[in-house]
């Protein structure tokens, strides 16, 4: 009997480069959830996860290699999968910590699914998470341990929460918290100020959240009559090595690579001339100074941005912040969650029509918009959804 092959919906790669690989997990009717899968020259491969809705498909592999979950809202449909990415967590060698990021109550939230298991097999630090609840406008960070003696027969329960709200000058802020089991009682840290970095040209719309080697994450808040955070990530422009000429050329490699990567991003030095080591084998190939090594040996993948936006009322505002979040967007992952006819009631409940999802992406000028997260209203007839897109924006697409 032939195995059945399991069918993800990957997104066509047409649209980027070979180093970004988002996908829908639960496809485009499915729950929510945005995997994408990075996999940068000489790195290891990581992965960012935006909204946990249905993740029924990502395999514990995958979970270890996310090095962060944004969450836009916890309405069941966005964050009903939590508790497989718990499950995924545990295991024998334990120590997985996972960063998360999310809207006012994350932190009560993971606490309520957590409190709602038995944890007395688990051994210390099976697992834990790095939390920040992104509140008001400004982040206010703290570490915290799970303690051994608040482990009772209903489970675990997680300290009590002594901070509160500290609005500071209209910049963002966040409550951090680390959590985790552990067999002594600690707590550790203090409250601390960290102030969020506003985006560069987005009229203080947009804020920086995340920064890892290669990538960062900007977020803006939007109104589902709770606040719904709407996120970009956006990939640097990489430059890496041509492995191959450099060994058929038969040059030595070196610390001189990294200097010459730093020279080419710098734009600073590349008239000087490389080591003597290499230069005795370079040379013969014409290859004399780090700007020759820079046009023959090295390689630049331009940057792209994705962009995530779910369950929002559509308004001047909202269009205003997605034009700065989402710009020149080489994918924009947007709900398309109501039809035109259905207008009023998309006022009503906070959610956007199709059109209004075409409108925001011709505002963001992005290259290709991905609907997804529709109405039940629309099952069977997603085909309208798009071609009322289409009326605002050229290059709409549907995943299923």
């Amino acid at each position: 009997m032939m195995k059945k092959t399991r069918k993800d919906p990957l997104i066509p790669q047409i649209f980027l480069s070979r180093t970004i690989f988002p996908r829908l997990v639960a496809g485009a009717e499915g729950d929510p959830a945005l995997y994408i899968d990075i996999r940068d020259h000489n790195k290891a491969e990581r992965a960012v996860l935006f909204d946990v809705g249905n993740i029924a498909r990502l395999s514990p592999p995958e979970i270890a290699k996310l090095d962060a979950v944004f969450i836009s809202h916890t309405h069941m449909d966005h964050f009903g999968g939590f508790d497989k990415l718990l499950r995924s967590m545990i295991n024998e060698e334990g120590g997985k910590r996972i960063t998360l990021y999310g809207p006012p109550g994350i932190i009560q939230c993971v606490r309520g699914r957590i409190s709602g298991y038995v944890w007395n097999l688990i051994d210390a630090e099976a697992f834990g998470f790095d939390i920040f609840e992104i509140r008001g406008e400004s982040l206010l960070h703290r570490s915290e341990e799970v303690l051994a003696d608040e482990i009772n027969e209903r489970g675990l329960r997680l300290a009590p929460n002594e901070l509160t709200h500290e609005a500071l000058d209209g910049s963002l802020h966040a409550l951090r918290v680390s959590a985790s089991i552990s067999t002594h009682a600690s707590i550790v840290g203090n409250p601390k100020i960290i102030r969020l970095e506003t985006a560069a040209d987005s009229n203080g719309l947009v804020h920086e959240i995340f920064n890892s080697d290669g990538y960062r994450v900007q977020m803006t808040p939007l109104f589902h009559k709770i606040p719904s955070l709407s996120y970009a990530m956006i990939h640097e422009d990489y430059i890496h090595i041509n492995a191959s000429e450099l060994l058929r050329l038969e040059i030595p490699d070196g610390m001189w690579i990294r200097t010459l990567k730093e020279k080419a991003q710098s734009g600073e030095g590349l008239g000087e001339l490389l080591p003597s080591n290499v230069y005795e084998v370079s040379s013969k190939h014409s290859i004399k100074s780090y700007q020759d090594a820079m046009m023959r040996l090295l390689e630049f993948s331009p940057g792209e941005r994705i962009a995530y936006s779910v369950d929002f009322l559509y308004s001047e505002d909202s269009e205003s912040r997605l034009a700065k979040l989402a710009s020149r967007a080489d994918l924009y992952f947007c709900e398309g969650y109501f039809q035109d006819e259905h207008e009023d009631r998309a006022t009503e409940k906070c959610h956007l029509t199709a059109s209004q999802a075409g409108r925001i992406a011709k505002a963001a000028n992005v290259k290709n918009l991905v609907l997804f997260h529709f109405s039940p209203l629309c099952m069977g007839r997603f085909s309208q959804n798009r071609d009322e897109a289409r009326r605002h924006h050229p290059s709409v697409h549907i995943y299923s």
